[in-house]
């Protein structure tokens, strides 16, 4: 059908896909939606974590061909949330992202339905196995802080990344001494590539609150600032609280 500049259309045959196939299962998980679009999925968890479900297509065209983002992150980090499903660069550091598929080496794909003009398996669940079998066996066991931070270091491990920002501040939260050497490092590098980013884009605020929190991250490792961290963390988590509660309509 082509590219489909109306996101309204895609977002429809993306929902009608969404509630279909997935909206159920998600709810019997403990999982909220906070609007129509079904887009995005949440769910809190011993008021620390947020455990986060989202869809997402790197193309604009129908048929849509669908991907599903997961992550779980502490609740000072905010969570991420578009309006649309369209999304060429899809989130962050610590949202991993994998496309909708069947189990076993052949993959079959159909349309979904007229009113779901989506590319999807035609056995398993038409894509409900990968929700089922792929992501919720990762996410359903962390709900401490320390499986937070433990998930993302063999996640960081598994896709050959470095230490996050994310990262570097659950190993201060959490006092892991060990790691701290690593974080470091990880910081001065960071701290220059950020100030290269707030040299190159100066309006963009994303790279001026990372270099600002970069920064608390050096004083906390170097100079025994740690509290000073835990402070800020602190505060970032009690605005994201009340994001959630009067943009996305959940209650921590």
């Amino acid at each position: 059908m082509g590219s489909v500049s109306n996101k309204a259309v895609r977002n429809t045959h993306a929902k009608n896909y969404i509630q279909a196939v997935f909206a159920d299962r998600l709810r019997a998980e403990g999982f909220v939606c906070p609007d129509e679009k079904l887009l995005y999925w949440y769910r809190i968890v011993n008021k620390e974590l947020v455990h986060s479900v989202c869809f997402y297509s790197q193309w604009s065209n129908l048929p849509l061909t669908l991907g599903i983002a997961y992550s779980v992150h502490p609740l000072f980090e905010p969570p991420f949330h578009s309006g649309d499903v369209y999304i060429s660069d899809p989130y962050g550091d610590h949202f991993y992202s994998m496309q909708i598929k069947e189990a076993g080496p052949k993959h079959h794909f159909a349309s979904y339905s007229d009113e779901a003009f989506v590319f999807a398996p035609v056995e398993n669940g038409r894509g409900l196995y990968t929700l089922e079998q792929m992501i919720l066996p990762q996410l359903n066991p962390v709900e401490t802080m320390e499986q937070c931070y433990r998930f993302h270091l063999a996640k960081a491990r598994e896709l050959n990344r470095g230490f996050s920002p994310t990262i570097i501040d659950e190993a201060i939260y959490l006092n892991d001494t060990a790691s701290f050497s690593k974080c470091q490092l990880a910081v001065n590098r960071l701290m220059r590539i950020y100030q290269g980013y707030c040299e190159k884009f100066p309006t963009k605020k994303i790279y001026k609150d990372t270099l600002v929190q970069l920064k608390l991250q050096n004083r906390a490792l170097s100079e025994n600032a740690r509290e000073e961290l835990l402070l800020s963390l602190e505060q970032r988590k009690q605005q994201n609280i009340k994001w959630l509660n009067k943009k996305l309509g959940i209650v921590v």
